[in-house]
């Protein structure tokens, strides 16, 4: 049977309200003078309050400009407590198929999505969606705004797919109604430009985010913080091409752009220190990258709270620097007195990596790829500190969050295999990398430079082992593929060729 069909706006005949002093509010927020519009607004709210009464729709807009203030001040608690009393309003007055409810919906929304509570920012999303579909029309620039924000939640789940399918949809829509150079069309190029780098494919994602940088550029000129915003995305992308240096440059740009418009303690000034702080770690400068996670966590702890995704990226990098700098401490001295030195920064590594755990666990869900992401950083710190059995035991933690078919899985049997030839532990290591080569084989086939690399590793540890016969043939089928798949001036083809050359003077002469 068909759903029933929404009840119907209610139809009110409103008294004429003054909107002098919520009009002012409203610019001077627009210029940054969130103070001088959090007073104009109170005193807006106050003269309706007087007039119509605490609960009368006059006030539910004044309600959601403040909370839209308070958010902007990263004061996230505050603006809640104003757009659930605005949503409240709405619903004892217009109802639940109003456009005014659906904004306030959509308001709450990005009040949960700051929070990191993204389960609940989707459920309010998909409402007002509900709601813009009825009210708008399908197609209409609102709902397009919606279906973006949608895809923003998606994404921040790790679930890229859906993501670009409802990106895809609010671009049809943004530009139908907006046009092709509007900066609404520029956010939804952005917003793709950015899934496009959480999947690894840089190419669309440097494509897209070019051409939201270009609209932006021309609409709003180049001292703009929504063009410091795809400037720190750009950045983030030539940094994963290994252009450390071109990645600085622009990744500085958007600072002092963020700087300037958005002030020194804006939850996006800490995600662009962030972003300089990984493309330091990638030029091997440690110290400059501590730097400027150690000044995005003091932002984010303000502007986000203590228990935002966006806080658990800082302190999951502050775990990787301290760790980094444990190894640098070991290797660079044999003073014993740096031994405390390294143990202490190595606690401090595994502080910031447990805390950035909970913090995923609890915000994104046991199966978010940032979840597999911290053990997978446990798990190397503590192989590194000699501690085999808690490294092997975050592994497997990652490898119950991903199918048994997924490539990621041979990813992390062939680290398991790793950490056990740092002990010298031959015959657990051997199973391991046996493990991922049945995956590989199934997921990459026989001829990938991953699976032939593993293969070799096994022919490599069985003549360790003694089963050298058996050692020669997968070392054999490993060069093989290995000169089909790179040719044989690539390390593991070269490396193969010695092994091979090494077992043939260890085995006897052929029979006649």
């Amino acid at each position: 049977a068909p759903a029933p069909a929404p009840a119907q706006s209610q139809q009110f005949c409103l008294p004429p309200v003054d909107d002098t002093l919520l009009n002012l509010s409203v610019t001077l927020g627009s210029f940054g003078a969130h103070e001088q519009a959090e007073r104009v607004a109170t005193a807006a709210l106050r003269q309706r309050q007087q007039q119509f009464g605490a609960r009368h729709p006059h006030t539910a807009p004044v309600h959601i400009h403040l909370g839209t203030l308070w958010n902007q001040q990263g004061q996230h608690d505050r603006a809640l407590v104003e757009f659930e009393t605005g949503l409240e309003i709405l619903l004892s007055s217009v109802g639940e198929y109003h456009q005014a409810t659906g904004v306030a919906c959509s308001n709450i929304a990005t009040v949960r999505q700051a929070q990191g509570r993204y389960h609940d920012a989707r459920a309010m999303l998909e409402r007002a969606l509900r709601i813009q579909q009825q009210v708008l029309g399908p197609q209409h620039a609102d709902t397009g705004t919606t279906l973006n924000n949608l895809g923003n939640i998606y994404r921040e789940l790790g679930l890229a797919e859906p993501a670009l399918d409802l990106y895809r949809q609010a671009l049809a829509i943004r530009t139908a109604a907006l046009g092709h150079r509007h900066p609404a069309t520029a956010a939804t190029l952005n917003n793709m430009g950015c899934t496009f780098l959480s999947t690894g494919d840089l190419a669309q994602a440097e494509a897209h985010l070019l051409q939201a940088l270009s609209i932006r550029r021309e609409v709003l000129g180049d001292h703009h913080s929504h063009i410091a915003h795809t400037l720190t995305n750009l950045g983030t992308v030539y940094a994963r091409l290994g252009q450390p240096e071109r990645a600085l440059q622009l990744l500085h740009q958007a600072e002092a752009v963020q700087r300037a418009t958005l002030g020194e303690q804006h939850a996006e000034l800490a995600s662009t220190c962030v972003n300089l702080g990984s493309a330091y770690m990638t030029l091997g400068q440690v110290a400059a990258a501590k730097e400027h996670f150690e000044r995005a966590r003091a932002i984010q702890v303000r502007a986000l709270g203590p228990d935002s995704p966006d806080l658990a990226l800082t302190l999951h990098n502050l775990g990787v620097v301290h760790g980094a700098l444990a190894a640098l401490s070991a290797g660079a001295s044999q003073d014993p007195s740096s031994d405390q030195s390294q143990s202490s920064l190595a606690e401090r590594a595994l502080d910031f990596l447990q805390h950035a755990l909970r913090i995923r666990r609890q915000a994104l869900g046991e199966q978010h790829p940032d979840v597999r992401a911290s053990y997978q950083a446990l798990a190397l710190l503590h192989s590194s500190q000699g501690r085999l059995e808690p490294a092997l035991e975050c592994c497997q933690h990652v490898l119950e969050r991903l199918p048994a078919d997924d490539p990621g899985a041979a990813v992390v049997l062939c680290q398991m295999a790793e950490f056990c030839l740092y002990q010298q532990q031959l015959q657990p290591a051997l199973g391991h990398y046996q493990r991922a080569l049945t995956v590989q084989e199934n997921t990459l086939g026989p001829a990938h430079l991953l699976t032939a690399t593993t293969r070799g590793n096994i022919g490599d540890l069985q003549a360790r082992l003694g089963q050298v016969e058996a050692g020669q043939q997968n070392l054999e089928q490993a060069y093989q593929a290995l000169l089909g798949a790179v040719g044989a001036e690539h390390p593991n083809a070269q490396y193969c060729h010695a092994r091979l050359m090494a077992l043939a003077r260890l085995m006897p002469p052929p029979d006649k």
